[in-house]
């Protein structure tokens, strides 16, 4: 994987997510893969920070480790086309900015602060005060 230098740290307890390089985070993403065998894979930015050569050789690893697997990789991958076998291109429609937007509503409003519904024990004590 390209973290042997990480070897002698195996004890050592420490926030990684912070200590690591975005590179270093993925590399050991690739190796979980592999500990985890799973049927399917789907990748979303999972070579972004690998340069060409190295997100090739976790494609490759992966390929070689687990042939069963499906493997589906969403966004940009630096390195060469020749691991995939079907390639999907989305465009957006003319109109597809307006569902982009709607959304963008959708989520504004949903962060909203929304007004406090009575509970239970607060209906009980309406009931009583009358």
């Amino acid at each position: 994987m390209g973290l042997a230098h990480l070897g002698e740290r195996l004890d050592e307890r420490a926030d990684w997510a912070r200590v690591l390089s975005a590179a270093e985070v993925q590399r050991l993403s690739f190796a979980r893969i592999i500990l985890l065998r799973p049927r399917w894979i789907v990748l979303c930015d999972a070579t972004d920070a690998l340069d060409p050569d190295s997100a090739d050789a976790m494609l490759r690893l992966i390929g070689d480790q687990l042939p069963q697997a499906g493997i589906v990789l969403i966004g940009r991958h630096p390195g060469s086309a020749e691991f995939f076998t079907r390639r999907l291109t989305l465009e957006r429609a003319a109109d597809g900015e307006v569902l982009l937007q709607e959304l963008h509503a959708r989520r504004q409003t949903a962060k909203l602060p929304r007004s406090r519904p009575l509970g239970v024990i607060d209906r009980l004590r309406e009931g009583y005060g009358r």
